[in-house]
């Protein structure tokens, strides 16, 4: 049984959707450290700067994280015999 779901998985999609989870645990652990230091240095003229960037990041988290998700399902759950027309 597992065999015949390797086999119909979509294999481009699927690594294509973990590229795009692996990117949104990149920026989850970066863009927390980045607006930490943005609140360890408020008085510090690029504050506001820092923390958007910082900020940023974290929302591409969340983008990349869903797309990656919303890909692997699309992989698995699709039959890739198929075209999509």
């Amino acid at each position: 049984m597992l065999l015949n779901i390797y086999l119909m998985i979509d294999k481009k999609k699927f690594k294509k959707g973990l590229i795009n989870v692996l990117k949104a645990m990149f920026f989850a652990f970066t863009g927390p450290v980045i607006v930490q230091q943005a609140f360890q240095n408020k008085d510090h003229e690029f504050y506001l700067y820092v923390l958007i960037i910082g900020l940023l990041l974290l929302m591409l988290s969340v983008f990349f994280g869903f797309l990656g998700i919303i890909t692997i399902v699309n992989a698995v759950l699709n039959n890739p015999k198929q075209k999509d027309s």
